[in-house]
């Protein structure tokens, strides 16, 4: 579920199960877009992006999540760059590319067809990275 706050700010809560019993894991994330920056046929804007995993039960975090996106969004074309990490319990870095194009041009207000290409990744950090990352935050 998706809910703008602004028009720079949007929160996101995100109910995870990845496969049958594993635990359900809840995500409250928030993105706030602070630059943007309007260019004849586009826009090209830069937002930065957190949050916390809670394991299920609710409780303490189990993991924070950082992150940054930019974007170009033009009338003829749009790119989105986003990559994120989640430092804790099952650290990871993920990434997103993805390219669009506008096959037809339409009125500036009336809907179109944008044809999207994405690809998606992560990264796991290796056993000792984790290991210094648990001594870390174990005080």
């Amino acid at each position: 579920m998706l809910y703008g706050l602004t028009v720079n700010w949007a929160t996101t809560f995100v109910l995870h199960q990845p496969l049958e019993g594993t635990p359900v894991e809840l995500s409250v994330r928030s993105k706030y877009r602070f630059f943007r920056r309007d260019v004849y046929g586009g826009v090209y804007h830069t937002a930065v992006l957190g949050g916390v995993a809670l394991a299920e039960g609710g409780g303490t975090p189990e993991a924070v999540l950082l992150g940054l996106s930019g974007a170009y969004e033009g009338r003829r074309w749009l790119l989105f760059l986003t990559g994120r990490q989640r430092l804790g319990r099952r650290p990871v870095m993920r990434y997103d590319v993805a390219l669009g194009l506008r096959p037809v041009r339409t009125g500036y207000y009336q809907p179109d067809l944008v044809v999207m290409a994405e690809v998606n990744g992560q990264l796991f950090w290796d056993p000792l990275t984790i290991a210094c990352w648990e001594l870390l935050a174990s005080g």
